[in-house]
C-alpha cells in the first residue's frame, strides 16, 4: 500500500462545516426519494395532504410529532397522515376495524 494512502481523510471530516451541509442535504434527498417514493407521493403532494388535514393526525386531530405516512398493505394505498401513536394503535391491531371497533366499545364501558 502506498504511504499517502495511510494519512488519507475525506474532504467531510477535515471540515466540519461541508460534513453538516453533506448530512443535511443527504437526509432531505433520502426523505424525497425512499420515504415518499415508496408510497407513490412527490414532495408536493404530501404537503397538499398534510395541509389539506390541518397540519393534524386524521384520527386524533392532535398536532402530529412524528408524522406516519398511513396507507393500505393491499393496495398500497394512502389513507392519510396520522401521528405516530395512531398509526402504531393500528398496525397493532393487525388493521382490522372490528378490533378497533371492539377496542372502542371497551374503552366506553
Amino acid at each position: 500500500m502506498r504511504t499517502y494512502l495511510n494519512n488519507y481523510q475525506p474532504r467531510y471530516k477535515l471540515r466540519p462545516e461541508v460534513r453538516d451541509q453533506y448530512r443535511a442535504h443527504a437526509r432531505a434527498y433520502q426523505q424525497e426519494k425512499g420515504k415518499f417514493a415508496r408510497y407513490g407521493l412527490t414532495m408536493d403532494q404530501f404537503h397538499a395532504m398534510f395541509e389539506a388535514q390541518g397540519e393534524r393526525c386524521k384520527i386524533c386531530r392532535r398536532v402530529m410529532g412524528r408524522i406516519c405516512i398511513d396507507h393500505d398493505h393491499a393496495s398500497k394505498r394512502v389513507r392519510g397522515l396520522l401521528c405516530h401513536g395512531c398509526n402504531v394503535a393500528i398496525g397493532y391491531a393487525k388493521e382490522n376495524p372490528t378490533t378497533l371497533r371492539a377496542a372502542a366499545a371497551y374503552l366506553e364501558n
